[in-house]
């Protein structure tokens, strides 16, 4: 690779694929090292962050991991890496845009961090001895890790909404094992005219991570999941706010 941020994406995009790591709330521990992370097979935002990071390390690219406690819309914490090639550029661990920096599902979110919040800021661990400790959610109290806060940098990637829309997400279950699933969602307005149609996600990617559009706030929608055999389920939304989820549980995945 001719520079480092390049040899960081090409990381990502293969050492989970070669370790056999994939994403996993049900992995034992959040923190975990990369060998664990590795006997396992399973690690959340947090162990792959790990994992991703002593790789970059183990080849000469600087790394370091970065967070946040709560997503300032109540959505969940995550973790990501950040790594040096003039400057930091962050990526999503097992989440690589290609061989592209600076590109992640959570751009929206981060870049609606507070750095004046403790639990809404975004901070970045340091070997330097701060005053501010890194706030960890598997730790909470420990003052071990010394961080910074560099919310700013991230909220200056948000691209504004247009006025009188805003983001709604989807999240499809399955009913019997109770993960998450990957479900043909259709979005149409009461007219019947297609507004926005995708797939939900499933464990393979983080909990945080929803299947997502832009709509008008206030207007009401159908939720509609097909099959081949023709409708598996409906459901009538009516867009109230930012960020407004919407759960779907199913007996039977399309």
């Amino acid at each position: 690779m001719d520079s480092p941020g390049l040899a960081a994406a090409r990381l990502n995009q293969e050492i989970f694929p070669l370790f056999g790591v994939r994403y996993s709330t049900k992995r034992k521990k959040a923190d975990q090292s990369p060998f664990e992370t590795m006997e396992n097979g399973l690690a959340s935002c947090t162990g792959l962050s790990i994992l991703l990071i002593d790789a970059c390390r183990a080849v000469g690219i600087p790394a370091r991991f970065v967070g946040v406690p709560l997503w300032s819309d109540g959505s969940g914490n995550h973790s990501w890496v950040e790594v040096w090639d003039e400057g930091w550029h962050f990526t999503g661990a097992a989440e690589p845009a290609g061989d592209a920096l600076d590109q992640a599902w959570f751009i929206g979110r981060a870049s609606k961090a507070e750095r004046e919040s403790r639990r809404h800021a975004i901070y970045a661990v340091s070997f330097r001895h701060t005053p501010q400790p890194f706030p960890m959610v598997w730790k909470r109290g420990s003052d071990q890790v010394h961080a910074v806060n560099v919310t700013d940098r991230y909220t200056a990637l948000g691209t504004a909404m247009p006025e009188g829309m805003v983001q709604l997400m989807f999240r499809v279950f399955d009913e019997q094992s109770g993960d998450r699933c990957s479900a043909p969602i259709e979005l149409r307005e009461s007219s019947g005219q297609l507004v926005f149609e995708g797939a939900s996600k499933d464990e393979r990617f983080d909990a945080n991570d929803h299947l997502s559009v832009a709509v008008e706030k206030g207007k009401t929608y159908e939720l509609i999941i097909p099959s081949d055999e023709g409708t598996v389920m409906k459901q009538t939304i009516q867009v109230q706010r930012d960020g407004q989820l919407v759960d779907v549980t199913l007996d039977q995945i399309p």
